[in-house]
């Protein structure tokens, strides 16, 4: 009986075996499948993380030098440059280029008499006089050297539609041109012929012939004194002084308005680096009208700077820019006041150096901020040191930054930073100009001699007779043009490594946990999560046989519950109850330990 129960036990739980085990085998290709596939992708995220790290330490830098070539293709004035560039070089008349406004507001001493008996002027700001100012570049010629050779030609039109001031507005103002032959005659005649220079001074003091002037003053229509007139007093001097006394004749303007393209051609050619060589040297003026060099000061000045119209590229807020400015004919250097938005643009605003409105005597300086240009506006580039001519002096409008008793000999000037400094906005990842305000005032006084003519002025007082603005800026479309390009790629070259490092090592994170899981799961296949019900059966059928309890004779001891006692082969089994070491609580339930 022993033996049939023992051989019917063995005999089911062979069977329960054999059935776990080709259920096993029915279950491995399906995992091994699903190993193979974890396995593939967790190779393909850790090689792909890797490639996309790799690429966002590469592909940055390439873009960094797409657009820094892109960027110089866009400021270096070639034979092969893009017409759009081209037409930015070579004249602002091309449909799309940015307007160039010249404002003009004069100074009329409106109590001319009583200054003429001592008074202090009393100055009305009558303007603006608005103008379209059009540059155009002609005999355009390039060298092996990196260098450009062209002509300018500049010249302004009233724009009457944008003028509210009265163009024929009378004007009371110094006589410069007056006051210029006055200084030729004392620097000309030789001292045998001063008493006649004394007479013919007198004479000019008490001319009446021309109603308009007025002893050393002058009272001219505004349109007259700013682009030209013939004055009748030079017209009759000419007659009777020695040749060279009057060098433009009787002709006489405040402003150079060019009478046309011949003039422009005849004289020579500006040079400028176009940076081809060397982007460090981009657009830097080496001759302005063929002249290296200012001579005409006590201490020559080179010929230096950019025309404000385009600065090396990679600018930062401690770079300082030089600019030459012809009619001050010296350069100016320019430092970074603030940071400034133009139509979602960032700029770098530029402005005049403090420094440089000290006294210098190299440019004939002697009162903080005022800039004495007598000599080289009587001598020009080239002429000699402190030539003679009627004093012309340079400053900020309305005296800012000028030393203060300037400002109080006179009346109706105020001041105000924003409105009368100049300035440049410049981009400063290309190093172009974007805005520019260019202010000036000119300014002059009678002198030793005038003061002679008229006792009732003094000497130094400085009056000022007018001031200009030149004003430029990026329109919205070319604003637009140049976010979706230059921002773009810089955002791109700021953002593309950390997008690539977050998701490269996000992937290179999923492969190693893809990794590690196959690894379990291939090792121990219990835990695969979400087994079938059928599989769990499998399992526990299976382990079912590892929960025999053996008897000290080695023989299975029976599975009913309750003591029982054989006494025949004298074997006393346990009143216990055995489960098997791991069973199922359920279909399709996890297996869980009985112990």
């Amino acid at each position: 009986m022993r033996s049939a129960a023992v051989l019917a036990r063995n005999s089911s739980t062979d069977t329960r075996y054999r059935h776990a085990c080709s259920s096993w085998d029915r279950m491995s290709p399906r995992k091994s499948r699903l190993l193979r596939g974890c396995a593939i992708t967790a190779l393909l995220a850790l090689i792909t993380g890797l490639l996309v790290i790799v690429a966002g330490l590469l592909v940055p830098g390439q873009i960094t030098r797409k657009l820094e070539a892109g960027i110089q293709d866009s400021i270096v004035w070639r034979p092969t440059s893009s017409p759009s560039v081209d037409a930015r070089y070579r004249n602002n008349t091309a449909p799309g280029s940015p307007d160039d406004f010249f404002k003009v507001w004069m100074f009329n001493i409106s109590n001319l008499d009583a200054v003429r008996k001592g008074a202090k002027p009393i100055l009305e700001q009558v303007g603006p006089y608005v103008h379209r100012a059009y540059h155009e570049r002609h005999e355009v010629l390039w060298s092996d050297n990196g260098r450009v050779h062209f002509k300018d030609y500049t010249y302004f039109v009233l724009d009457e539609n944008l003028t509210t001031a009265d163009l024929h507005a009378p004007i009371a103002t110094l006589n410069l041109p007056l006051l210029g032959v006055l200084a030729n005659l004392h620097e000309h005649v030789s001292p045998s012929l001063a008493p006649w220079v004394d007479l013919l001074t007198q004479m000019i003091a008490r001319y009446q012939g021309d109603p308009d002037v007025r002893g050393l003053f002058t009272v001219k229509p505004a349109v007259q004194l700013l682009w030209g007139y013939e004055d009748r007093l030079l017209a009759l001097l000419a007659r009777i002084l020695p040749p060279g006394t009057l060098p433009h004749g009787a002709m006489f303007a405040l402003m150079n308005n060019m009478s046309g393209l011949q003039e422009a051609l005849s004289q020579e050619p500006n040079v400028f680096n176009t940076g081809a060589l060397d982007i460090t040297q981009v657009w830097n003026i080496e001759a302005d009208h063929g002249r290296t060099a200012v001579t005409s000061w006590p201490c020559p000045e080179p010929v230096r700077g950019s025309d404000a119209m385009q600065f090396r590229p990679g600018l930062t807020e401690k770079d300082r820019l030089t600019v030459f400015i012809g009619d001050i004919f010296q350069a100016a250097d320019l430092i970074v006041n603030s940071t400034v938005d133009l139509h979602g643009v960032k700029l770098l605003r530029y402005w005049l150096d403090p420094a440089q409105a000290e006294p210098n005597p190299c440019h004939n300086m002697d009162i903080r901020g005022l800039i004495n240009i007598t000599g080289p506006q009587a001598g020009g580039f080239t002429g000699r040191a402190n030539a003679s001519g009627p004093y012309i002096f340079i400053s900020m409008p309305m005296f800012c930054g000028v030393d203060d008793r300037l400002v109080q000999d006179v009346e109706g000037l105020r001041c105000d930073w924003e409105k009368h400094m100049t300035w440049i906005d410049v981009e400063p990842t290309t190093g172009v100009t974007m805005r520019a305000y260019k202010r000036l005032m000119l300014s002059s006084r009678l002198g030793p001699l005038g003061s002679v003519l008229e006792p009732g002025v003094a000497g130094n007082l400085t009056i000022p007779m007018f001031w200009a603005e030149e004003t430029g800026q990026l329109t919205h479309d070319l604003a637009r043009q140049f976010k979706s390009s230059v921002y773009r790629a810089q955002w791109f070259i700021a953002n593309l490594g950390k997008m690539c490092w977050i998701l490269g090592g996000s992937l290179i994170l999923i492969g190693i946990l893809l990794a590690v899981l196959t690894v379990e799961l291939a090792s121990d296949p219990d835990k695969w999560p979400g087994q079938p019900a059928s599989d769990v059966v499998v399992l526990a059928a299976a382990r079912d046989m590892l929960s025999v309890r053996v008897d000290g004779g080695g023989l299975p001891v029976s599975s009913s519950a309750g003591a029982s006692e054989n006494s025949s082969e004298g074997v006393t089994t346990a009143n216990v109850e055995r489960r098997p070491l791991l069973q199922p609580v359920g279909p399709g339930s996890e297996i869980v330990s009985a112990e």
